[in-house]
């Protein structure tokens, strides 16, 4: 799927994945954060669907 479509296009890849309809918590995105901020490149980017984007607009995600 999208992971397969970017291994030839991007030189890293680190996916985050989650079951359906997975309620995104505070420690997750604490961990997302983990993954993310140590990556060395102005070029870096969080990939998600837009399903899953309105998930990550709540107030208690906001803070992080």
């Amino acid at each position: 799927a999208l992971e397969y479509y970017l291994t030839n296009k991007v030189k890293n890849i680190v996916p985050a994945k989650f079951p359906d309809h997975h309620y995104v918590s505070k420690s997750d995105l604490e961990n997302i954060k983990k993954i993310f901020n140590p990556i060395v490149s102005g070029n870096k980017i969080i990939l998600t669907t837009d399903k899953d984007s309105m998930r990550l607009k709540t107030p208690a995600q906001s803070e992080i």
